[in-house]
Formats: C-alpha cells, structure tokens, sequence
C-alpha cells in the first residue's frame, strides 16, 4: 500500500507521465518488441484503456479487472527507505544504502569524508567504466534512470525502455538519462522514471511552477552529432566534485 500511495502521489504531481498501470502494455510490447516490431496502433489504443486506476479514494482500485500493477520504477527505492530509516531508528548516524543502483546516504563514510557517488556516463561499458560526474551528499538520496542500454531499434528508430504512457511506445526523444537527488529514494526513483519520459523540456518546465519535492537534477544527452551533453537543474552544481 505504500508504493500504491506514493505512485498515486506521482501520477498525479507528473500529470500522468508516472504510472504503474501499465503491466499489461509492457508484457504485450515486449514480445513485439522481440520480433523487432511495434505494437500496433489499435492494440496500443486497445491496452492503454484498460490500466488500473490511480487516484481517487485511498483504496486500490481497478477499472478493468485483466488490469495489472507493476512497482518495478518505485520498489527498489522504496526498499532503500526502508532499510535506511530502519538504520536511523537505531541510531546510525552514518550509511549508505544501495540497491539495484538506487541509494541514499547520511553522514560520512569510514574515511571521516561525505560518501561520494559516481554518476555513470552512456557510453560507459562494463569493461572500459566512464563517469559523467562525482557528487558529495549527506542525507539525501540519489537515483539515475537512463535508457542508454535499455532501448530497442526497429526501423531505425531508437525506442526507449521508459514508456510513455500517453502514446503506449517507448520515448524516442534524446534524453538518455536523468539523475534525480532528494531526500527519500522512492520519491527519486518514481520522478526519475517519470522525467526519462517527460524529457528535459516538459520535466523543466514542471519544476520551475511546482517543485514539490525539492529536486535537482543531471540530465545527460545526445546531440545531432551523437555527442554526450549535461546540464544541471536546481542545486546539483553544489553537489560537484571537481
């Protein structure tokens, strides 16, 4: 019930771009996807009508009952919570918390300095890793969503991972990645999804009217030249390591 809370909380702060109704979307676009073909327009119409529904009472509602919910974008942040207040409870004073990439700190690390977090760049591979950036936080958490290994080519069109659940495809836009920092990891996992999709644009323009949750941001792109390119929104400039 708590992911179900928060993810209605982000549904609606993102005017719908976060949404964890679209099981049944994602499983029928990954056998297409498979086959390196879209899922077909009518289909698309078809499933994009059927998704749970988000918001309204405090009660988990369907309005379709083939409908499924899928946590996947706000579950591992989440757990990242858990543990970390579960630590504080006890008195810990200084942690780091990390699961499935996404992590929260406090306090400093055994070296008596702030914990250091290495912001992975696209074209960074398993054998050769490249870092766009090197941050310094304390109390804070730190989630990156990209869709630089995640996408899917079909027709020479680079399909992302990150559905936009608007149109029912994968964003095509040139956002491969964005680095959200706030206090708590599930609310960083859920918007770092929610603005892969949004892009850049849509995701800036949101936080500049209604900043709720007090983020700042590394968006990571790729030009006409296929070049890499960052810029910062909010605060995250302070969190810079030369």
């Amino acid at each position: 019930m708590n992911c179900y809370n928060l993810s209605k909380r982000i549904h609606s702060y993102t005017n719908g771009y976060f949404n964890p109704g679209l099981q049944n979307l994602l499983q029928v676009s990954s056998e297409y996807n498979k086959r390196g073909e879209l899922l077909p327009q009518e289909m698309r119409d078809s499933l994009l009508k059927i998704p749970a529904r988000i918001g309204g009472y405090n009660i988990m509602r369907k309005v379709d009952k083939r409908s499924q919910f899928n946590f996947n974008a706000i579950a591992q942040g989440y757990s990242v919570d858990v543990i970390s207040d579960f630590l504080e409870s006890k008195g810990v004073e200084n942690y780091m918390v990390e699961i499935g990439g996404e992590l929260r700190v406090k306090g400093k690390n055994d070296s008596g300095k702030l914990w250091t977090v290495s912001l992975e760049a696209p074209n960074s591979t398993r054998e050769n890793r490249q870092i766009q950036k090197m941050i310094a936080v304390d109390g804070k958490a730190v989630v990156t969503s990209g869709s630089y290994r995640k996408f899917k080519e079909i027709d020479g069109v680079k399909y992302s991972h990150a559905i936009n659940p608007k149109t029912g495809l994968g964003v095509t836009h040139n956002l491969l990645s964005v680095s959200v920092i706030c206090e708590k990891a599930a609310v960083a996992d859920a918007l770092a999804t929610a603005f892969l999709v949004m892009g850049k644009e849509k995701t800036i323009k949101l936080l500049d009217t209604n900043n709720k949750y007090e983020v700042s941001l590394l968006f990571i792109e790729v030009d006409s030249a296929n070049e890499y390119k960052s810029s910062t929104f909010g605060d995250f400039k302070q969190y810079e390591l030369e």
